[in-house]
């Protein structure tokens, strides 16, 4: 994820993945990273 990450606003890492499910679960691990950098940019 580092690799995709890098390079790109954090808006645009947000977009990208923000919403991946994992299997039948709800979240991932990318999902997890969108919403700690959502709570990052909102401080």
């Amino acid at each position: 994820m580092s690799k995709l990450a890098e390079g790109r606003k954090i808006d645009e890492v947000i977009k990208i993945l923000k919403g991946i499910p994992c299997g039948a679960r709800s979240t991932s691990c990318p999902d997890q990273l969108a919403i700690a950098l959502e709570e990052i940019k909102n401080k």
